[in-house]
């Protein structure tokens, strides 16, 4: 978890560092992973130190977020083999809005995650300071759609929704960008 976080900081200091802004589009666990980078990155702390550049939006996509002090989880959908993390049922739980044959060519480009390191606490929540967009996939089965509206409703995460499920970037990706174009245009 800290070194993806890291590394994710790391990266969006290079952008920020250029003078651009920044719009950060963050998927599933990458909700959390993300908006705990931003610490010191959004364009209104950099204006104040007399920096250009730096995030000035958030889109969420079904993302898992949680607030400061919450201390991240064993996945209730993964399991672990021989130090690997990997989820129990990826066509069911990733790829349900996928016709079967689709859904059976992604499963197979999977690959596992290292299932050590996952279990840590938020130290920071990005969505506190930067404004953001939530996209509901309401047919996801790895965040249920009533928990992704929670989730988005806590952040104060303006909503946008599909029919999608886990992976909008695959089953719907005109949509996705339909969403991250209105951020783009919005901020």
């Amino acid at each position: 978890m800290e070194e993806d976080i890291s590394a994710i900081k790391s990266k969006l200091e290079d952008i920020s560092g250029e003078g651009k802004e920044i719009i950060a589009v963050m998927h599933s666990a990458g909700g959390f992973l993300g908006s705990n980078a931003l610490e010191g990155l959004s364009a209104k702390h950099r204006a104040e130190q007399g920096l250009k550049g730096g995030v000035v939006g958030i889109v969420f996509v079904t993302g898992a977020i949680y607030p400061e002090g919450f201390e991240h989880g064993d996945l209730p959908f993964g399991e672990v083999k021989e130090g690997a993390l990997l989820c129990a049922n990826p066509k069911n739980i990733l790829f349900n809005d996928l016709d079967d044959a689709v859904a059976d060519e992604w499963v197979a480009k999977l690959k596992p995650q290292p299932a050590s390191g996952w279990n840590g606490t938020i130290t920071y929540c990005g969505w506190k300071d930067i404004p953001s967009v939530y996209l509901v996939c309401e047919k996801d089965n790895a965040i249920p759609e009533q928990i992704q509206i929670q989730l988005a409703q806590s952040a104060g995460s303006r909503i946008e929704r599909c029919e999608a499920g886990h992976m909008p970037q695959v089953s719907m990706p005109e949509k996705l960008a339909e969403v991250i174009g209105k951020v783009v245009a919005s901020f």
